[in-house]
């Protein structure tokens, strides 16, 4: 059996995400309904209440991806392409949400897909539940890369 620290460092890494998650919320919260709300949207565009649904479990297996990772790994290039997608992750919603770039968050996330995937290649060897836990992630980015394509587009 696994002793109590090794439970508990998953946990930090977990609420640490979800804290952040929550931060984030909060900015992304304020714009909804004054900026976000007024904005063209593409037909596949969710209702707001799916994003801190999907957003959550997505957190959730990032920080245990990442928890994983730096247990694991004597790879310096792994953890720092996980350090860097999850600042950029982290800093997308403020260039998108509060800043309100349209056109450069959506540069910024085809540049975030494409450091994910290079990570997820990265590991997918070494760490394949790491890797399969970042895919629903990636997926997620890539419908959020065509949101936020579609959304500058239109407006």
């Amino acid at each position: 059996m696994k002793n109590i620290k090794y439970y508990l460092s998953a946990a930090l890494w977990i609420l640490i995400y979800l804290g952040v998650a929550s931060v984030i919320g909060n900015v992304t919260r304020e714009q909804i309904p004054d900026w976000y709300a007024l904005l063209r949207k593409p037909p596949l565009n969710p209702p707001d209440f799916v994003f801190p649904i999907v957003w959550t479990i997505l957190y959730v297996m990032i920080a245990i991806a990442g928890w994983r990772l730096c247990r694991a790994s004597s790879d310096k290039k792994i953890i720092i392409l996980f350090a860097v997608q999850t600042l950029m992750n982290w800093a997308w919603s403020f260039f998108f949400f509060k800043y309100h770039l349209l056109g450069f968050s959506f540069a910024w996330i085809l540049a975030l897909i494409g450091i994910v995937c290079w990570l997820i290649v990265s590991i997918r060897k070494s760490d394949r539940v790491s890797a399969l836990l970042l895919i629903p992630y990636l997926l997620w980015i890539s419908f959020a890369a065509y949101l936020n394509g579609m959304i500058w587009h239109l407006n």
